[in-house]
């Protein structure tokens, strides 16, 4: 493993995907997990974990703010971005581990297989409600609509352009709708971990909710091997 010699910049919140072979081990997923009832992948932007659970047989749903955004402009939207990001982490690229993708170009191919199974279903998908249109820190579910919210490259990871409060109503939504959330990455794009983690676990835990770091069999970001497990 290399030190972090550089981070990523991306100018804006990309859209982008991770594939259901990425989530499994992001979320240290199993069958057991998966077959337990609802999960809400919460914002799920391009990814592919949707669709494939669907073809497993899952019950998953997937929400994001620019999933009413019409499918061509969409997908060209996760094209660009996809592409965007790769060149950004041609950068860095010796900043990461490559333990799990092996080189930068199966990096690559992953992120492809995201968005081509993602621009694949996103169509008949949105009929069948399995992606819908939601702008956190508010989601239009019921209380107790799933048993997992799984959230995957938002939060910490763009934790220096959104708020400590907006982190903490939108954790709030995710045990309304759900009695578990997990939550990945806790780093940063400067490679370090969210620096109000700890006053946002104490605050969880102030509410009654049992939350705390969790590790995680996957790492890209050097130390970036644990996830936010916040439960009632």
């Amino acid at each position: 493993m290399r030190a972090v010699t550089g981070k990523m910049d991306l100018n804006r919140i990309a859209f982008i995907g991770r594939t259901f072979r990425e989530y499994a081990k992001l979320f240290n997923l199993n069958r057991k997990v998966l077959q337990s009832g609802d999960i809400l992948d919460c914002p799920a932007g391009a990814s592919s974990f949707t669709a494939e659970a669907a073809l497993m047989g899952y019950d998953v749903a997937a929400a994001d703010i620019q999933y009413g955004t019409p499918a061509d402009r969409l997908i060209d939207k996760a094209c660009k971005d996809t592409a965007y990001a790769l060149e950004q982490f041609k950068k860095v690229r010796d900043s990461y581990d490559w333990s799990f993708y092996k080189t930068p170009e199966l990096h690559a191919t992953e992120r492809m297989k995201a968005l081509v199974n993602f621009s694949g279903d996103f169509s008949e998908g949105l009929k069948a409600g399995r992606y819908v249109q939601a702008r956190l820190p508010k989601l239009p579910f019921a209380d107790d609509s799933f048993k997992l919210v799984l959230s995957s490259h938002f939060l910490f990871l763009y934790g220096n352009r959104l708020d400590f409060s907006f982190h903490m109503d939108c954790i709030r939504e995710f045990m309304r709708v759900a009695p578990e959330a997990r939550i990945y990455p806790l780093m940063g794009l400067d490679g370090k971990e969210y620096p109000a983690l700890d006053r946002l676990i104490s605050a969880l835990k102030a509410e009654c909710f049992s939350a705390g770091r969790q590790k995680v069999p996957f790492t890209f970001i050097p130390g970036g091997d644990k996830m936010l497990r916040v439960s009632r």
